[in-house]
């Protein structure tokens, strides 16, 4: 083989320590979000999920990302943290998804009714402390519908039951996907942790919805689809329409305070939502300068808070 040919072949097949961002396909956010027990409501408007495509280069592809206006190359350490693998980082990125989606709808139900203080019967796990008894045993979007035999009920009967077992030995768990399948016993031991003055199985939860909220997420990954999931799921359940008749695009993490937080690729997500015919980006405050360098037409929304992007959006569809 000729040494040209050669190289040309290494620059194909060689992958290098870095990934290429471009904008991803907008997703319509209501069609996704599926609620049974409760009076819900239809949009004239679109909420728009928006996402970035990551992959990883050849040399040729990172040398033809790095003219191209619409794409960036980005460190290999910027997507995937340093000692994590590409399965690791997979899992990950679906973990924070279900994060995102339990806290969204939480927020949402706070904001709208009486939850948590009306809720279902159960408790479904939010988040999930790595080294914890209950790290590789519960999952975000876990719902807890038992413990040691009995209905769980609610919060308060769950911690009562993790001290209680702390000086008898482990906890047994009933636990089911919040979205729908197979119910699983899971055995935890509780355990003192430094900063803690009370014994934990090291899971963050929340009361169990008062009615059925089934998310399809499919394969997207990653937290800072928060943001529209919360957004969505108070326009499915309210009949004023926070569109306003318009395709509104989001993005930004939430957490289980409603604050909303930054996320990555906001250039990609910008020209991807002017691509799908966004007329309006909500977005992280902080994210601002970065999203105008990618703006054309779309008007760009900052905001802090759920609650914040609910009054913003209000205000520009009132009359």
């Amino acid at each position: 083989m000729a040494p040209a040919a050669a190289l040309a072949v290494c620059l194909t097949v060689v992958e290098l320590p870095l990934f290429v961002e471009s904008p991803g396909r907008a997703r319509s956010v209501l069609p996704l979000i599926d609620v049974d027990g409760t009076s819900t409501y239809e949009s004239e408007g679109r909420f728009l999920l928006t996402t970035v495509n990551i992959g990883r280069p050849n040399a040729f592809e990172a040398l033809s990302a790095w003219i191209d206006p619409e794409a960036d190359v980005i460190p290999e350490g910027a997507v995937i943290p340093p000692g994590q693998s590409e399965e690791e980082y997979e899992r990950a990125s679906r973990s924070q998804m279900d994060q995102s989606k339990v806290a969204a709808v939480a927020v949402a139900l706070e904001l709208l009714t009486d939850y948590p203080d009306e809720h279902g019967e159960g408790v479904i796990v939010q988040d999930v402390l790595p080294g914890t008894p209950a790290d590789g045993r519960l999952f975000p979007g876990d719902l807890i519908t038992d413990v040691n035999g009995t209905t769980l009920a609610d919060l308060g009967q769950l911690r009562e039951a993790i001290t209680t077992a702390a000086a008898g030995g482990p906890l047994r768990l009933e636990v089911r996907p919040l979205e729908g399948g197979a119910t699983s016993t899971v055995e935890v031991r509780p355990t003192l942790v430094e900063g803690v003055d009370r014994p934990v199985i090291g899971i963050v939860t929340v009361a169990n919805f008062p009615f059925d909220v089934d998310i399809q997420s499919g394969t997207i990954g990653g937290p800072s689809a928060g943001l529209a999931w919360a957004l969505g799921m108070i326009e499915r359940l309210t009949p004023e329409d926070l569109t306003g008749g318009r395709a509104v695009a989001v993005t930004g993490t939430v957490d289980l305070e409603g604050q909303v937080g930054p996320i990555g690729g906001v250039r990609m997500k910008v020209i991807g939502a002017e691509e799908a015919g966004a007329e309006v980006f909500v977005l992280p405050r902080e994210h601002l300068a970065a999203a105008r360098t990618a703006a054309d037409e779309i008007e760009l929304i900052p905001v802090g808070s759920v609650e914040e992007a609910v009054g913003s959006l209000e205000g520009a569809s009132s009359p």
